[in-house]
Protein backbone atom coordinates (compact mmCIF):
# COMPACT_ATOMS: atom_id res chain seq x y z
CA UNK A 1 0.00 0.00 0.00
CA UNK A 2 3.07 2.26 0.67
CA UNK A 3 4.35 1.90 -2.58
CA UNK A 4 0.84 2.69 -4.25
CA UNK A 5 0.27 6.04 -2.41
CA UNK A 6 4.05 6.71 -3.82
CA UNK A 7 3.23 5.96 -7.26
CA UNK A 8 0.17 8.18 -6.64
CA UNK A 9 2.38 11.01 -5.37
CA UNK A 10 4.80 10.65 -8.45
CA UNK A 11 2.14 10.94 -10.66
CA UNK A 12 0.95 14.30 -9.49
CA UNK A 13 4.41 15.44 -9.02
CA UNK A 14 4.75 14.38 -13.18
CA UNK A 15 1.80 16.19 -13.67
CA UNK A 16 2.77 19.31 -12.05
CA UNK A 17 6.16 19.81 -13.42
CA UNK A 18 4.18 19.90 -17.11
CA UNK A 19 2.17 22.11 -15.90
CA UNK A 20 4.74 24.43 -14.60
CA UNK A 21 6.85 24.02 -18.05
CA UNK A 22 4.54 24.24 -20.32
CA UNK A 23 2.37 26.90 -18.74
CA UNK A 24 5.15 29.54 -19.38
CA UNK A 25 5.90 28.21 -22.33
CA UNK A 26 2.25 28.67 -24.04
CA UNK A 27 2.24 32.33 -22.41
CA UNK A 28 5.28 33.10 -24.08
CA UNK A 29 3.61 31.78 -27.28
CA UNK A 30 0.71 33.96 -27.29
CA UNK A 31 2.78 37.25 -26.19
CA UNK A 32 5.11 36.83 -28.70
CA UNK A 33 2.43 35.32 -31.02
CA UNK A 34 1.80 38.27 -33.42
CA UNK A 35 -1.58 39.17 -32.85
CA UNK A 36 -3.53 42.25 -33.19
CA UNK A 37 -4.93 42.30 -29.52
CA UNK A 38 -1.43 41.94 -28.10
CA UNK A 39 -0.18 44.71 -30.92
CA UNK A 40 -3.10 46.93 -29.53
CA UNK A 41 -2.47 46.79 -26.18
CA UNK A 42 1.00 48.06 -26.98
CA UNK A 43 0.14 50.75 -28.78
CA UNK A 44 -2.57 52.11 -26.15
CA UNK A 45 0.51 51.82 -23.52
CA UNK A 46 2.41 54.02 -25.49
CA UNK A 47 -0.03 56.33 -26.01
CA UNK A 48 -0.19 56.58 -22.31
CA UNK A 49 3.19 56.70 -21.67
CA UNK A 50 3.17 59.86 -24.02
CA UNK A 51 -0.09 61.33 -22.47
CA UNK A 52 1.90 61.19 -18.78
CA UNK A 53 4.81 62.66 -20.27
CA UNK A 54 2.97 65.77 -21.59
CA UNK A 55 1.44 65.88 -18.08
CA UNK A 56 5.00 65.88 -16.30
CA UNK A 57 6.40 68.58 -18.84
CA UNK A 58 3.52 70.87 -17.97
CA UNK A 59 4.06 70.60 -14.51
CA UNK A 60 7.27 71.30 -14.35
CA UNK A 61 6.26 74.55 -16.37
CA UNK A 62 3.97 75.50 -14.60
CA UNK A 63 6.72 75.47 -11.11
CA UNK A 64 8.79 77.84 -13.37
CA UNK A 65 9.02 81.67 -11.10
CA UNK A 66 11.37 84.64 -11.42
CA UNK A 67 13.66 82.78 -8.78
CA UNK A 68 14.24 79.66 -11.17
CA UNK A 69 17.64 79.40 -12.08
CA UNK A 70 18.83 78.40 -15.61
CA UNK A 71 20.25 76.05 -13.93
CA UNK A 72 17.81 74.22 -12.87
CA UNK A 73 15.36 74.39 -16.36
CA UNK A 74 17.11 70.91 -16.81
CA UNK A 75 14.47 69.13 -15.69
CA UNK A 76 12.08 70.71 -17.96
CA UNK A 77 14.43 70.34 -21.13
CA UNK A 78 14.52 66.44 -19.97
CA UNK A 79 10.64 66.54 -20.12
CA UNK A 80 10.47 68.11 -23.51
CA UNK A 81 12.04 65.28 -24.94
CA UNK A 82 10.24 62.98 -23.11
CA UNK A 83 7.60 64.16 -25.14
CA UNK A 84 9.20 64.74 -28.20
CA UNK A 85 10.44 60.93 -28.47
CA UNK A 86 7.25 59.32 -27.05
CA UNK A 87 5.06 61.12 -29.44
CA UNK A 88 6.93 60.44 -32.05
CA UNK A 89 6.36 56.72 -30.98
CA UNK A 90 2.85 57.22 -30.67
CA UNK A 91 2.84 58.62 -34.34
CA UNK A 92 5.11 55.60 -35.77
CA UNK A 93 3.08 53.03 -34.37
CA UNK A 94 -0.61 54.27 -35.09
CA UNK A 95 -0.02 56.29 -38.40
CA UNK A 96 2.32 59.58 -38.91
CA UNK A 97 0.23 60.87 -41.62
CA UNK A 98 -2.61 60.09 -39.07
CA UNK A 99 -1.27 61.82 -35.95
CA UNK A 100 -0.14 65.84 -35.90
CA UNK A 101 3.59 66.49 -35.43
CA UNK A 102 4.24 68.48 -32.43
CA UNK A 103 7.25 70.22 -34.20
CA UNK A 104 6.58 72.41 -31.30
CA UNK A 105 8.46 70.74 -28.96
CA UNK A 106 12.26 71.06 -30.43
CA UNK A 107 11.62 74.84 -30.81
CA UNK A 108 10.69 74.57 -26.61
CA UNK A 109 13.90 72.09 -26.54
CA UNK A 110 16.09 75.25 -28.11
CA UNK A 111 14.60 78.15 -26.37
CA UNK A 112 15.50 76.29 -22.51
CA UNK A 113 19.02 75.37 -24.10
CA UNK A 114 19.73 79.07 -25.33
CA UNK A 115 18.54 79.89 -21.88
CA UNK A 116 21.19 77.99 -20.63
CA UNK A 117 23.72 78.67 -22.56
CA UNK A 118 26.16 80.62 -20.15
CA UNK A 119 26.57 81.49 -16.59
CA UNK A 120 23.57 80.11 -14.47
CA UNK A 121 21.04 83.32 -13.28
CA UNK A 122 17.66 83.91 -12.54
CA UNK A 123 14.70 83.88 -15.06
CA UNK A 124 13.69 87.15 -16.47
CA UNK A 125 10.14 87.95 -16.18
CA UNK A 126 9.51 87.99 -19.98
CA UNK A 127 11.40 84.52 -20.07
CA UNK A 128 8.72 83.10 -17.24
CA UNK A 129 5.76 84.78 -18.69
CA UNK A 130 7.20 82.63 -22.14
CA UNK A 131 6.80 79.67 -20.02
CA UNK A 132 3.61 80.46 -18.66
CA UNK A 133 2.06 81.08 -21.67
CA UNK A 134 3.90 77.99 -23.00
CA UNK A 135 2.57 75.96 -19.79
CA UNK A 136 -1.45 77.08 -21.03
CA UNK A 137 -0.84 75.78 -24.58
CA UNK A 138 0.40 72.33 -23.27
CA UNK A 139 -2.70 72.49 -21.14
CA UNK A 140 -4.17 72.93 -23.80
CA UNK A 141 -2.65 69.76 -25.71
CA UNK A 142 -3.14 67.93 -22.81
CA UNK A 143 -6.48 67.86 -22.85
CA UNK A 144 -6.88 67.45 -26.83
CA UNK A 145 -4.57 64.24 -26.45
CA UNK A 146 -6.21 62.98 -23.41
CA UNK A 147 -9.12 62.54 -25.67
CA UNK A 148 -7.41 61.89 -29.10
CA UNK A 149 -7.30 58.13 -28.95
CA UNK A 150 -11.44 56.35 -28.67
CA UNK A 151 -11.77 52.91 -26.90
CA UNK A 152 -11.16 51.23 -30.01
CA UNK A 153 -7.83 52.94 -30.05
CA UNK A 154 -8.89 55.31 -33.24
CA UNK A 155 -7.97 58.54 -33.57
CA UNK A 156 -10.59 61.47 -33.03
CA UNK A 157 -9.83 63.83 -35.73
CA UNK A 158 -11.32 67.08 -33.69
CA UNK A 159 -9.10 66.48 -31.35
CA UNK A 160 -6.22 65.94 -33.63
CA UNK A 161 -7.43 69.50 -35.32
CA UNK A 162 -7.11 71.12 -31.40
CA UNK A 163 -3.80 69.62 -30.41
CA UNK A 164 -2.43 71.01 -33.83
CA UNK A 165 -3.74 74.06 -33.51
CA UNK A 166 -2.06 74.02 -29.71
CA UNK A 167 1.14 72.82 -31.10
CA UNK A 168 0.91 76.02 -33.81
CA UNK A 169 0.45 78.12 -31.34
CA UNK A 170 3.19 77.26 -29.18
CA UNK A 171 5.64 77.05 -32.30
CA UNK A 172 4.67 81.15 -33.15
CA UNK A 173 4.95 81.70 -29.36
CA UNK A 174 8.68 80.31 -29.76
CA UNK A 175 9.18 81.44 -33.08
CA UNK A 176 11.01 84.46 -32.29
CA UNK A 177 12.33 84.01 -28.65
Amino acid sequence: MRFRAFRLNGSVLYIVLAIVLIWPTVQLLRGSGGNAEHHGNAEKLLYEVSLFQLEMLGSQLSNLNPMTQTSALDGVKSAVYSVSFTHERVRSALGEDVITDLDGMPQLLQYVMRLQLGASRPLKSEEVEVFREASKLLGEMYAAYEKLLTTKEEIVPTQNKILSDSNSKLRKLLQNK
